[in-house]
């Protein structure tokens, strides 16, 4: 299975953003998806600066920039 494009993050982000809109903030579950958005955002920001450094659309992460599982 291929990694997710940029574009799957950017809808996988609306749809908690969507859902989130009636958790409280303060409760686990809210700051449980707020976390999971900042993860998602911060994948996008990867993307986007491997993206820009190598200048083509078959991207591979500098090695700074890949997640540490």
């Amino acid at each position: 299975m291929n990694d997710f494009t940029v574009g799957d993050l950017t809808l996988m982000e609306i749809g908690l953003c969507e859902f989130m809109k009636d958790i409280d903030i303060n409760m686990s579950a809210g700051r449980q998806i707020q976390t999971v958005i900042t993860k998602i955002e911060m994948q996008i920001e990867r993307l986007n600066a491997a993206h820009t450094d190598q200048g083509k659309d078959n991207l591979t992460l500098p090695p700074d920039l890949n997640p540490n599982a």
